[in-house]
């Protein structure tokens, strides 16, 4: 039973990625990068998606050519 039970999550992930971000230091932080993203994506079209711990997700274009 405890296999099909779907949990809704989004509240909760969605308080804890708040409190991290209101956490955070200026510069990079791997470690918050941990906490805060659950995969990030790149795809041959230049683009990256990123997937955070409450399931939301942003999309971006990367600059690979440094230009």
């Amino acid at each position: 039973m405890y296999f099909i039970l779907a949990v809704d999550d989004f509240d909760y992930m969605t308080d804890k990625l708040l409190t991290a971000l209101m956490d955070k230091k200026a510069g990079f932080d791997g470690d918050f990068m941990r906490r805060i993203v659950k995969c990030i994506k790149v795809a041959t079209d230049n683009t990256a998606t990123f997937e955070f711990i409450n399931h939301n997700m942003i999309r971006e274009e990367l600059n690979i050519n440094g230009s």
